[in-house]
């Protein structure tokens, strides 16, 4: 996949940026190759809201995102049975996220167990 027109620049500003900020370098080739790698990076630059990163992500997004969807539209093009239908996508991640239906028990703190006898304060201290 080639890379898009001015990614590479932006990548560039955003490393010397995170290097200025918060001391830590990205590696650039590897930002512009490897989605998840970006996605940490921009998620950091998301995470410093009082600099230009944030700004700097977002126009990483843009650029970026055209490219995304033409690269997965031509492997959704090129492998079309393994492509998961929105639907079925969308009933999944309901299903994971749904909270739990089932009543949580009442914790049983401070009652006596079934047919004991009541007791006496003093009898709780070992006095009878």
């Amino acid at each position: 996949m080639s890379l898009p027109p001015g990614l590479l620049p932006i990548a560039r500003q955003l490393h010397a940026v995170l290097l200025l900020e918060i001391e830590h370098e990205i590696e650039i080739e590897r930002m512009v190759s490897d989605a998840r790698y970006a996605r940490d990076v921009l998620l950091v630059c998301d995470a410093c809201p009082q600099t230009v990163l944030p700004q700097l992500a977002a126009q990483y997004r843009a650029v970026w995102a055209p490219a995304e969807a033409a690269a997965a539209a031509a492997a959704a093009h090129e492998a079309p049975d393994m492509a998961v239908p929105d639907s079925m996508a969308k009933r999944a991640m309901e299903a994971a996220w749904a909270p739990d239906s089932r009543p949580v028990p009442a914790p049983d703190v401070g009652k006596p167990p079934a047919g004991a006898r009541p007791q006496r304060w003093w009898t709780r201290l070992g006095r009878r």
